[in-house]
């Protein structure tokens, strides 16, 4: 999945995103929910970058390859 793709997401997904502190802190993504990869994702488990709403967080490529599904971008203008 390269850099720009959306997905929507099949299930509730743990992600890292920043507070209005700056701490690191776990967010859950809801199922149905759509992320605009900000990274190419690989087959590995590492942090891929994704815009989720307006917010930067990390998840891990592994969930977004077992959980996403690529949507056609005039498809994910509403739930973004």
């Amino acid at each position: 999945m390269l850099s720009g793709n959306r997905l929507r997401l099949r299930a509730p997904t743990i992600a890292i995103a920043r507070d209005d502190r700056g701490c690191d802190v776990a967010v859950i993504v809801p199922a149905g929910a759509i992320v605009r990869l900000m990274d190419d994702v690989t087959d590995s488990n590492r942090f891929v970058l994704v815009d989720w709403g307006g917010r930067v967080c990390q998840m891990f490529s592994v969930d977004l390859h077992e959980r996403g599904i690529v949507v056609a971008r005039a498809a994910a203008g509403s739930n973004a």
